[in-house]
């Protein structure tokens, strides 16, 4: 009988008659010791399944919201909306079902390869799978190899325990990589120390002021006859987490939870949900609603640009905004060409309206400038450096589904860089330097395998790099290729053909940009471009063309002025507002 391996662990790891459940469960250092063949290919790698599952999970989604919603006013002893528990619960929720999901569909494809398994699971408990809040589940236990392996666990013991032969390793170890940090950087302190209840209070629009540069907040906060209150002074302090794992009340909470139990992921779910809810919706739940009374606001309007989706305190105050009647406006915050849908789209069903910076393709968005701060980068004639960028990735397991790339994907984008890289000629290599920001990959004992160490580009500030660099290299068409062509430096992006589901309205912009070697779907052909236009390529980048096209992609995909100060301030003092 086979051996089926599904997350690395030095106790469960196996050499002889192996399977591999994916890219994830082989660790870097034992990658030459495997035959490829043994590592199962990933369902998700077919975009086609992967855009059916998305609409299935965006369904499953919304029928779990139902749930919750009344299953949680009723213990809470509230009655607040869907629209209010989705803002509150929907990124967890997106993510929690994804990463269930995903398992099940692996395990399932293993099961195409063989009828049956051997596998070694690591002893657990359902504690093991809870989190204190959204922070501690996206950085402790979805970053957490051994957090992973035991949904597998589950899933295997609890679903597919015919076809498994399962063998328990009774050994003490962590969900999680480190202790949830609770602390606040200086600059968050400072911040904090300055934001006073009043201002708060007495503002008719909050502007949560994540990526907002100190002294930009503070132009748009006083010009817009607002008072300034920092986001951080919503930060979740350890005081919140109170109170210990109630498995009794998980336990009868979930008899109430009805999904399709004629599916058996769906069952999963019904019986296994309130494992994995974190503690800030349920146990803790009290401590935050005490603290989110404190922070009172008789304005009219929220401008939400991350915190709805990274801050369970905010998510809670908000939530209570909203059922006040106030307005509730979110800013994306990044920039580039939108996929044709995002997050199952909740955003949209929470929100006023939704604030862009692409051109408006639905009716309840807003376009309003780039936020964040792009400086102007005056080339050195010296400059020589090819950067290349991938997109930053916490997991190498899928955390959220998204009609482009992840998990897997990152690492696949990662190998047609290298391959870019290894097809350029020997004098430009030694100007090749990688920026890995997040990676879960091992990306950077990867590149130094056929790099020197110090071509790892490790500076904090992305625009200090530009001002040294030649030409931009990235694996995708969001912020950091946007950053870089509004600053002025020459910009190209490889993407994999078929591998990402963009807009439809956007598609003549793709093309265009292809047609004038700005996007490349071939590794090879960019390096052999490259190779040909290096020596010349601010003449390219400057030519009449080249020129018409990045003004057309910051037109339609990556809208940012002069004026933008102005303009945000113009619009919260609207009579939209």
């Amino acid at each position: 009988m086979s051996k089926l391996i599904t997350t690395y662990n030095s106790n469960t790891w196996e050499t002889e008659d192996v399977f591999y459940s994916g890219k994830w469960s082989v660790p870097f250092e034992n990658e030459n010791k495997i035959q490829k063949q043994n590592i199962l290919d990933y369902h998700w790698s077919d975009v086609s399944k992967l855009s059916k599952d998305y609409l299935y999970l965006r369904k499953v989604h919304k029928d779990c919201l139902e749930n919750f919603t009344k299953i949680l006013n009723d213990y809470h002893k509230l009655n607040f909306s869907i629209k209010s528990w989705s803002l509150i619960l929907s990124p967890w929720l997106m993510s929690i079902i994804t990463i269930i999901f995903d398992k099940y569909e692996t395990i399932s494809f293993s099961l195409k390869k063989n009828k049956n398994y051997k596998t070694k699971v690591l002893s657990y408990s359902s504690k093991d799978f809870i989190p204190y809040n959204w922070l501690d589940y996206v950085q402790n236990k979805t970053t957490n190899d051994n957090w992973h392996h035991i949904i597998f666990s589950d899933l295997i013991t609890k679903i597919f325990e015919k076809d498994f032969s399962v063998e328990v390793i009774d050994k003490k170890f962590s969900t999680s990589n480190k202790i949830y940090n609770f602390k606040l950087s200086l600059n968050d302190k400072i911040k904090n120390f300055l934001s006073f209840n009043f201002f708060l209070k007495k503002s008719n629009v909050f502007l949560d002021s994540s990526h907002i540069s100190f002294y930009d907040y503070l132009k748009i906060i006083f010009n817009s006859n607002n008072k300034p209150y920092w986001i951080s002074a919503f930060s979740e302090s350890l005081n919140l987490q109170i109170n210990p794992i109630n498995s009794d009340l998980r336990y009868n909470l979930t008899k109430n939870f009805k999904l399709d139990d004629q599916k058996n992921f769906e069952k999963y779910l019904s019986q296994n949900i309130f494992n994995f809810i974190p503690m800030s919706y349920l146990e803790n739940f009290k401590s935050y609603q005490e603290k989110v009374a404190k922070f009172k606001f008789e304005g009219s309007a929220i401008i939400s640009r991350g915190a709805h989706f990274s801050n369970d305190l905010y998510k809670l105050w908000c939530s209570y905004q909203i059922e006040k009647g106030k307005k509730h406006y979110i800013s994306f915050h990044g920039g580039g060409v939108p996929l044709k849908d995002l997050n199952f789209e909740y955003e949209y069903k929470i929100a006023n309206k939704i604030l862009i910076h692409s051109k408006i393709v639905k009716n309840n968005q807003v376009r309003l400038p780039f936020l964040n701060r792009i400086p102007k980068i005056n080339y050195k004639k010296d400059s020589k450096k090819i950067l290349l960028i991938t997109k930053p990735n916490l997991s190498k397991f899928i955390t959220r589904l998204k009609l482009e790339p992840e998990g897997v994907g990152d690492y696949e984008d990662y190998e047609n860089l290298m391959l870019f890289s290894n097809q350029i000629n020997d004098e430009l290599k030694r100007n090749i330097s990688a920026r890995f920001l997040h990676e879960d990959w091992q990306l950077k004992k990867r590149f130094t395998q056929s790099f020197k160490k110090d071509q790892l580009d490790i500076k904090n500030n992305y625009f200090s790099s530009l001002k040294k660099t030649k030409i931009v290299i990235t694996s995708y068409l969001s912020t950091p290729f946007s950053e870089a062509l509004s600053a002025g430096v020459p910009s190209i992006c490889i993407l994999r053909r078929g591998q990402w589901v963009f807009d439809e309205k956007f598609k003549p912009l793709i093309k265009e940009m292809h047609e004038n070697n700005i996007i490349f779907y071939s590794p090879t052909e960019s390096a052999d471009y490259i190779n040909k236009n290096y020596h010349n390529i601010y003449e390219w980048w400057n030519s009449k063309k080249i020129v018409s096209c990045v003004e057309n992609y910051k037109e339609q995909a990556f809208f940012n002025n002069e004026k933008k100060i102005e303009d945000w301030i113009k619009f919260i003092k609207s009579e939209k507002i």
